[in-house]
C-alpha cells in the first residue's frame, strides 16, 4: 500500500509538470484495468501506424499545399457539404501526416513543422465541424478517421484537443443508445460505431465505457433473422439483402480485428462469438470466393468500386488465426489462398445453397459458378450514393463463371447491364430504374430457391419482372452445369433475351465448326439451330433449336459512368465477349436450354456431345428436370405436384411443389428435398421401381415423407436414404 501511495505522489508531481499527457500515468495507477486498456491502445497504435490510409498524396506535398489556417483549397469548409462530405478528405490527409510523424521509417519522423501543421489542421476541423445530410459520414466516417488521429497523437494533444476529439467519437451515442440516424444502429453500422466507442473508452481510460462498448459489439456477433449474420452463414444489410461481400466484408474485417485487439485481456470476446464468426467466415464467405476474387453478386452496390476483391478477408483470417481458434489451420489456408500463396484449386469443393439469400454457389477445383436470385422474401441489389445505378437486373438470375478470377475483374464500366450473364430480360430503350438502398427491390414470387446435398445442387426461379415471366433453373453436376428456361412470355414490344455470358474475351472463339478470326467482331454473329460456342476453354452447348447470338467487341468506358461518387478519373478498356439467346418480341411460351462445360479441349466437344451424359428430361412450366448418367443423379424442379420418369425402370412422384434430387448408387438411394417457398411443408415422395421392362411385371414402390422445417431454417435441404 505504501508503494502505491508513493507512486501516486510521484505521478501527481509529473502530471503537474507535464500539461500534454492527459494525466494518463495517474489514471494507470488508480485503475487496475489500465494495463489492459494500455495494451489495447498499443495494439491500435501499431495497426494505425502500419495500415494504409485512403489518402495517397505524399506528406511532403501535403505540407506544401496546406494553408496557414490548416485548410486545403479543394475543400469548402464554410458551405454545408453536399451528400458525400468530400471534406472528409481533410481528415484522411491529416491521418497521413500523423503516420509520417510517428513512423521511424519516415523522413518526417518527429518533425516539428509537421507537428505544428497537424495541430493547426486538427483545430481547424474543430472550429468548422463540417457535417452532411448523410448519417454514415457524421456518425461513422468522420469518427473513424478521428480515432486514428487521436490514437496516434494522444501524448501530443492537449487535454482540450483530446476532449473535443472524444466528443466527435461519441456522436452516435445519444443518451446511452448507439444510433445510426435517428434509430438504433444494427449490423455492420453498429459494429463500426461500437468499435469507435471502445476506442473512446480507451482514450478516456474508462473501463466501464470500454466494457459497455465490448458488450454492444458482442451483441452484434449473433445469428439473426434481422440485419447481420444469417443462419445459413450469409449476411444481410439494408433489409433482407445479400451483402456478404460489402457490409458483410467490413463486418468480417472489423470483428476479426476487434477480437485480436482485445484478445488475452479482460475484454476478450466470448467463445460463442468466436465460434459464430468462424462459421461466418469459413462456412459462408469462403464459399463465396475463388482465390482473391470475391463473388460480385455478394457486393451490393460496391460492385461499382474498382479493384474490389477478397484481400481484406485474408487480413481477417490472419487476425482469427492469431487468437488460436480451433479452426486456426483453416484460417491460415484461406488466407494464403487469397494472397496467391496457395493454389486456388485447394479451395472448397462442393455446392452450397444460402436459402436466406436466394443464392447458390458451386465450387470445383477448376471452376466456380454462382447464381443470384430474388424472391418476395429478399431484397434485390441496391444502388445508392450514386454507386451502381445500373444494378436493376443483378438479382434476376445473374450467373458468373470464374476460373482464373480475371474473367470479370473491373469489367463493369464496360458491361451492357441489360445483358447480365444468366438473366432473362427485355431490351428496353428506357433507362434502367434506380433502386436506392434496396427500396422496392424485392421480387414478386415465392417459388425461388435451391436444393443441395453439399456436393451437387439445383436452383429454381419463378421469374416475373417488367412483364417478362419465365421458369428458370440451374442444374450443377461435377464437370458441367445446365441452364433451362421455359414458359417465357412477355406482352411488350421489346425484344426479350437470355444472356449466357458477358465477360472479357480470351483467345479465339469457335462457333460449331466456324472460327471467328481477327481481334474484334464488329457485327453480331448468329446461328439458329443446335450447336455450340467455345471461348476461353469453355464450351456452351445448345442441344435444342436455339436462336443464339454473340459479339466480341473492343470497349472503353470511365468508372464514373457507373459510380458518380468516385473521385478518381479512371477508365477501363478491353475486348468483351457476349453470348445471348434471342426470344423475340412478345414471346409466347418460349424456352431455352444450354450446357456449360468450363474446362474442355476444343477437339473433345463432339465426343462429349455424343456421350449423352446429360439428359434433359423435362423443360416446361410444370417440371424442369436434368439427369447426369455418369453420377446417376437426377435433379427436378416440381412447380406443381406431379411425376416424371428418371429412366426406363424408375419414376418419381410428389404431392406438393418442391425441389428434389435423387442420387442412386449400389449402396443406397438418397433423396434430397427442399421447399423453395421457405415455408414448412409435408411432402410425400413416391419412388417406383420396375423389376423389369416388361410392363405386366409388378414393381417396387417406396414412399418417403419429408417434414420440411419452419422459421429461419425453412428453405434448407433435407436428405433421406433408402436401401437399394
Amino acid at each position: 500500500m505504501k508503494n502505491i501511495i508513493k507512486k501516486t505522489i510521484i505521478f501527481l508531481c509529473l502530471a503537474s509538470i507535464t500539461s500534454t499527457n492527459y494525466a494518463s500515468p495517474f489514471n494507470a495507477i488508480l485503475r487496475p484495468d489500465s494495463n489492459d486498456l494500455s495494451l489495447i491502445k498499443k495494439r491500435l497504435y501499431n495497426r494505425y501506424l502500419k495500415k494504409p490510409n485512403m489518402n495517397n498524396e505524399p506528406v511532403a506535398a501535403l505540407l506544401k499545399s496546406i494553408q496557414k489556417d490548416g485548410s486545403w483549397l479543394e475543400y469548402n469548409y464554410n458551405e454545408h457539404p453536399k451528400l458525400g462530405l468530400k471534406a472528409i478528405g481533410h481528415l484522411q490527409k491529416l491521418v497521413s501526416m500523423c503516420i509520417a510523424y510517428r513512423s521511424k521509417d519516415s523522413t518526417l519522423y518527429n518533425n516539428s513543422n509537421l507537428r505544428e501543421n497537424i495541430h493547426t489542421a486538427l483545430n481547424l476541423w474543430y472550429d468548422k465541424d463540417p457535417e452532411t445530410d448523410h448519417h454514415w459520414f457524421n456518425e461513422i466516417g468522420v469518427p473513424r478517421e478521428f480515432s486514428k488521429i487521436l490514437i496516434l497523437m494522444e501524448n501530443e494533444l492537449s487535454p482540450t484537443e483530446l476532449t473535443k476529439g472524444i466528443r466527435i467519437l461519441k456522436k452516435a451515442n445519444i443518451k446511452g443508445i448507439l444510433q445510426y440516424g435517428k434509430t438504433k444502429a444494427t449490423g455492420q453500422n453498429m459494429i463500426w460505431i461500437a468499435r469507435i466507442q471502445m476506442e473512446a473508452g480507451c482514450l478516456e481510460q474508462s473501463p466501464e465505457y470500454v466494457t459497455s462498448s465490448v458488450k454492444t459489439f458482442e451483441e452484434e456477433i449473433i445469428v439473426t433473422n434481422e440485419e447481420g449474420i444469417q443462419v445459413d452463414w450469409s449476411f444481410h444489410q439494408h433489409g433482407p439483402q445479400l451483402y456478404s461481400g460489402g457490409y458483410g466484408l467490413s463486418f468480417t474485417v472489423d470483428c476479426a480485428e476487434f477480437a485480436s485487439l482485445v484478445n488475452s485481456t479482460k475484454y476478450e470476446l466470448g467463445h460463442e462469438q468466436i465460434d459464430i464468426l468462424s462459421h461466418y467466415i469459413l462456412d459462408g464467405q469462403q464459399w463465396m470466393t475463388r482465390g482473391s476474387l470475391l463473388d460480385y453478386g455478394t457486393m451490393g452496390r460496391e460492385i461499382a468500386r474498382l479493384d474490389k476483391d477478397a484481400l481484406p478477408i485474408a487480413l481477417a483470417c490472419d487476425d482469427m488465426a492469431s487468437i488460436n481458434t480451433s479452426r486456426r489451420q483453416e484460417f491460415i489456408n484461406f488466407s494464403t489462398r487469397i494472397k496467391g500463396l496457395q493454389s486456388i484449386s485447394t479451395g472448397p469443393s462442393g455446392n452450397r445453397h444460402f436459402w436466406r439469400s436466394d443464392f447458390m454457389v458451386h465450387q470445383r477445383p477448376l471452376f466456380y459458378t454462382s447464381v443470384k436470385m430474388v424472391s418476395n422474401r429478399v431484397n434485390g441489389t441496391e444502388s445508392g450514393n450514386g454507386e451502381a445505378n445500373f444494378n436493376y437486373h443483378l438479382p434476376d438470375g445473374c450467373t458468373y463463371l470464374i476460373k482464373t478470377g480475371k474473367e470479370y475483374r473491373n469489367i463493369f464500366p464496360l458491361w451492357d447491364w441489360q445483358k447480365i450473364p444468366g438473366v432473362t430480360a427485355r431490351l428496353s430503350k428506357q433507362p434502367l430504374p434506380i433502386l436506392n438502398f434496396g427500396k422496392q427491390s424485392a421480387g414478386k414470387t415465392s417459388f425461388v430457391g435451391g436444393v443441395s446435398n453439399g456436393q451437387q445442387g439445383m436452383s429454381a426461379f419463378d421469374f416475373d419482372k417488367d412483364s417478362v415471366k419465365a421458369k428458370k433453373a440451374w442444374f450443377y453436376f461435377d464437370n458441367e452445369y445446365v441452364c433451362l428456361g421455359s414458359g417465357i412470355n412477355s406482352n411488350t414490344n421489346e425484344n426479350v433475351i437470355t444472356s449466357v455470358n458477358q465477360c472479357f474475351s480470351k483467345g479465339e472463339i469457335t462457333v460449331s465448326d466456324k472460327q471467328l478470326k481477327g481481334k474484334t467482331v464488329k457485327k453480331v454473329f448468329a446461328f439458329k439451330g443446335k450447336g455450340w460456342v467455345y471461348q476461353d476453354g469453355t464450351a456452351y452447348i445448345f442441344p435444342n433449336y436455339t436462336d443464339a447470338q454473340l459479339s466480341v467487341e473492343f470497349r472503353s468506358a470511365d468508372w464514373k459512368g457507373i459510380n458518380t461518387f468516385i473521385d478518381e478519373n479512371r477508365s477501363e478498356k478491353g475486348k468483351v465477349f457476349t453470348l445471348w439467346i434471342n426470344h423475340g418480341i412478345k414471346p409466347i411460351n418460349q424456352s431455352y436450354s444450354y450446357i456449360v462445360i468450363p474446362n474442355i479441349g476444343l477437339t473433345h466437344i463432339p465426343a462429349e456431345i455424343s456421350n449423352k451424359n446429360i439428359s434433359i428430361l423435362s423443360n416446361n412450366s410444370k417440371i424442369q428436370a436434368v439427369r447426369s448418367q455418369t453420377l446417376n443423379l437426377t435433379q427436378i424442379a416440381f412447380y406443381e405436384a406431379g411425376n416424371i420418369k428418371l429412366d426406363d425402370k424408375t419414376s418419381v412422384e410428389v404431392n406438393q411443389p418442391c425441389l428434389l434430387m435423387i442420387h442412386q448408387t449400389q449402396q443406397a438411394t438418397s433423396i434430397t428435398l427442399s421447399n423453395p417457398e421457405n415455408k414448412p411443408l409435408s411432402v410425400k415422395v413416391k419412388l417406383i421401381r420396375k423389376e423389369s421392362t416388361i410392363q405386366k411385371k409388378p414393381g417396387n414402390e417406396v414412399q418417403v415423407l419429408f417434414e420440411l422445417p419452419d422459421g429461419a431454417y425453412a428453405g434448407q435441404s433435407i436428405t433421406k436414404y433408402l436401401q437399394p
